[in-house]
């Protein structure tokens, strides 16, 4: 690993299995909480995933006062989360 680097977002996550729309479904507990390196305690916001879920690939996106480049798997955790709370 690189001196200072952060740690990447599969590093100590938790896997959860849930039931969504008749399917299991894996994913990675608090993941985007740590690419955006926001404590779990915290919430993200709707208003912050919807301008994640909205922007394109490449584009900056101001989150909790830090700049981020939006990712497609930033993108899709983003929409996983929405999808979650029963918002799009």
């Amino acid at each position: 690993m690189k001196k200072g680097g952060a740690i990447p977002p599969s590093v100590g996550t938790e896997t959860e299995t849930i039931m969504l729309g008749g399917k299991k479904v894996k994913f990675k507990k608090g993941a985007l909480h740590k690419q955006l390196k926001i404590p779990l305690d915290e919430d993200i916001g709707n208003s912050n995933l919807r301008k994640i879920k909205k922007g394109e690939v490449g584009d900056m996106v101001r989150v909790k006062g830090k700049m981020f480049k939006i990712t497609s798997l930033m993108k899709k955790r983003a929409t996983f989360g929405l999808t979650l709370q029963g918002k799009k």
